[in-house]
Formats: C-alpha cells, sequence, structure tokens
C-alpha cells in the first residue's frame, strides 16, 4: 500500500512567492539551464512564460552529478552550492521545470549534506509560469 508521503519536505507557491517578494530568510534555487534561467528557453516543458523566480539563486543540477550520473562528494557539493549562494543555514526551496531536477538537487542537500531545511519546489516553473498573477524575472 502507497501512503501519502511526506509533505514536510515540500514547500508551496506561497512560501516561494513570499521569498520572490523580498520577504522570509528562505532562498529559492533554480535547479534549471542557463537558458532556462535567463529565459531564452522553457527546456523540455513547454510552460506560457519564460524566465525566473524572482530573487531565486542558480545552479544547474547536472553540476552535481559526474559523467557517469554520480553525485559528487559532499565538500565539492557544498563547494557548489556556497557558490550560488546557498550554506544550508536557512531553508531553501529547489525548483526546475517539474519537480524532477530539483528533486535531484533536494536530495543532495537534504540527504547527503544532511540540510534538513531543504524542501522540493515540486509545482516548479509549469505551476509557476502558468500563472499570470506570479511575478518572474529574466536576463
Amino acid at each position: 500500500m502507497i501512503g501519502d508521503g511526506d509533505a514536510s519536505i515540500l514547500s508551496t507557491v506561497d512560501e516561494v512567492l513570499a521569498i520572490a517578494r523580498g520577504g522570509s530568510g528562505a532562498r529559492v534555487l533554480d535547479c534549471r539551464s542557463d537558458a532556462e534561467w535567463v529565459g531564452e528557453s522553457t527546456g523540455a516543458h513547454e510552460a506560457p512564460r519564460k524566465g525566473r523566480v524572482p530573487r531565486a539563486q542558480h545552479l544547474n543540477w547536472e553540476l552535481l552529478v559526474d559523467d557517469d550520473g554520480t553525485y559528487l562528494a559532499p565538500e565539492l557539493l557544498r563547494a557548489l552550492y556556497l557558490a550560488a549562494g546557498i550554506d544550508g543555514s536557512t531553508p531553501v526551496f529547489p525548483y526546475c521545470g517539474g519537480g524532477i531536477r530539483s528533486a535531484a538537487s533536494w536530495f543532495a542537500m537534504y540527504e547527503l549534506l544532511g540540510w534538513e531545511q531543504a524542501r522540493n519546489y515540486d509545482g516548479s516553473w509549469a505551476e509557476w509560469a502558468g500563472r499570470a498573477d506570479l511575478p518572474i524575472e529574466t536576463g
């Protein structure tokens, strides 16, 4: 039997919006490609708008793994996150196009680095871009 899952590892659109508007001590982390980050592409997920969540940090999830798909050593992961402005001391909500790539980043933060305040925004860009009332940045 499959349970309901653990909602405590997920963030919501309202939590992400609070950060986009300048509130909260938490961080939003865009895990998509550089082209998606700047608003040149929506990637594999078609979306009605291009861009990113305002005030989001950026770290392409592909940088977290070796060529064979193995996660980098914890000290290398920490250095990558720190360079992106994420240090594990505050809540961080990764997102991507549909919640899958951000789940890979969430796993690295939560399971490999022990950052218990990491919570995946699984609605991700598919939800954000589909709502005209939510702000975006480009460039």
